[in-house]
């Protein structure tokens, strides 16, 4: 019995299923492409699933173990007998073209998909009640699910899982640097972290002028760049909502080049000043790093603009946020805690939906001002205790000086001298806390190790 009347191609159906009989090998290369429910005719599927179990065994698929893999899962009546089977490699134009007959099933298969979708949107379009904004995000998270899905569907067998799950063991056994996710340059932060890992909403945070933003653009550089040549760069996108892009390009230029930021500003650079920023112009143009400047970005905006990012960049390695309180969520919302909770419960799905880790900066309340040694707690995360829930990595900046308890009065710093820092990581889901030490350069809007932990 056929799923649906329309887009389907049986012959490609038939001639897939009986190039495998013919030939085992070819089952490995079509596996990459589809998998039981991108057959149409759900016999088809069934045979597939069948030839599936047999291979999972490293048995060979023939017609007799077919047969008899059908006839314990129950199904050998329903898709035909073994007279149906024995006619399927009887119609194969070509065997080595299995490849092709794959992918004619597969654009069949997402046709339906978006036909499917079309309706659902369809419906959900005709409602009378619900949020324009969250309609158009329901919408558009249907379609970007169907150009993402993989061949593996929703539910996964242990089997697979297993031998999924002892690869990426394997990976941790024999990585050197003992760096699992991705790298972000600093190597103390790295060690503790093991990098930043896939659908992992991070959270940075720190007070008004502590330098929050210059490491998050120190982060983004470094994953766009590469930290080695066994670490190739990946595509970076930024969400500023308070900063417009031609100051964050300034900055990125300045820490790369280690050209003084008040000098750039002021237009007051030296020759050999411009032609370093010159030369770096040049290779910041070359990296896949992507800003958007827009101001008061909604979680439905930010999530629609990233799906399409992910679409244009396959590679997209991270997605930075500056910063979580200028978001905000449309429809109405009894308080502006509750709005954070979602907005931050929203970035959390969309790590996970675009499998990738999300940096997102983040205020601090004025409550850690008010302490002795002023060290930030994770109860200070300004608007909503939800952050800290939803986050699977916490961090605060926070300028080292202070936290000694020192009462002793200090001479004021100069804001352009280079300051120690205390990076504390405060919460580590699936790892150890800790406090690095780090060193902010303000001249260049940027950080670098300060050479010992603490």
């Amino acid at each position: 019995m056929d799923r649906n009347a329309s887009y389907q191609d049986l012959a490609a159906e038939r001639a897939v299923l009986g190039a495998i009989l013919m030939d085992n090998a070819a089952f490995a290369n079509v596996l990459e492409l589809i998998a039981i429910d991108d057959f149409a005719q759900r016999a088809h599927g069934e045979i597939f699933g069948a030839m599936t179990a047999i291979d999972s065994r490293s048995d060979r698929i023939d017609h007799v173990t077919l047969a008899e893999e059908l006839r314990v899962l129950g199904n050998l009546a329903s898709v035909g007998g073994p007279s149906y089977l024995a006619q399927l490699d009887q119609t194969v134009p070509f065997a080595q073209n299995a490849v092709d007959y794959a992918r004619i099933i597969k654009n069949q298969s997402i046709r339906r998909a978006l036909a499917r979708a079309g309706r659902e949107i369809s419906q959900l379009a005709s409602q009378e009640t619900g949020e324009i904004a969250t309609l158009l995000d329901e919408a558009e998270r249907r379609v970007f699910s169907i150009s993402e899905r993989r061949h593996s569907g929703d539910l996964r067998a242990m089997p697979e899982l297993v031998e999924d799950t002892m690869r990426f063991l394997d990976r941790i056994r024999t990585a050197h640097s003992g760096i699992t996710g991705l790298a972000t340059g600093f190597i103390d932060l790295d060690r503790l972290l093991t990098g930043f890992h896939r659908g992992e909403l991070l959270i940075l945070a720190a007070r008004p002028g502590v330098g929050k933003t210059a490491l998050g653009l120190n982060i983004a550089l470094n994953v766009a760049r590469g930290v080695s040549s066994s670490e190739p760069g990946k595509a970076v996108g930024i969400f500023s909502l308070e900063m417009p892009s031609a100051l964050l390009v300034s900055r990125l230029l300045g820490s790369h080049a280690s050209v003084n930021m008040s000098r750039i500003r002021a237009g007051k650079m030296s020759e050999q000043e411009f032609s370093k920023l010159f030369e770096s112009a040049s290779e910041l143009s070359r990296l896949p790093i992507h800003i958007d400047d827009s101001g008061g970005l909604s979680s439905f905006d930010l999530r629609a603009k990233a799906r399409r990012l992910k679409q244009r960049e396959p590679n997209l390695g991270l997605i930075v946020i500056d910063y979580l309180q200028l978001m905000h969520q449309t429809g109405r919302i009894e308080s502006r805690q509750l709005e954070v909770s979602e907005i931050s419960r929203s970035l959390k799905l969309l790590a996970k939906e675009l499998n990738i880790p999300i940096l997102t900066l983040s205020q601090l309340n004025r409550r850690v001002d008010e302490r002795k040694e002023g060290r930030p707690l994770l109860s200070d995360l300004r608007e909503s205790g939800a952050i800290e829930q939803d986050a699977d990595v916490v961090m605060f900046i926070h300028p080292s000086g202070d936290s000694q308890g020192d009462d002793r009065p200090h001479a004021p710093q100069d804001p352009a001298m280079p300051r120690d820092c205390d990076l504390i990581v405060a919460k580590q889901r699936n790892g150890p806390v800790g406090t690095l030490g780090l060193r902010f350069l303000p001249d260049f809007t940027s950080f670098g190790s300060r050479g010992a932990d603490h």
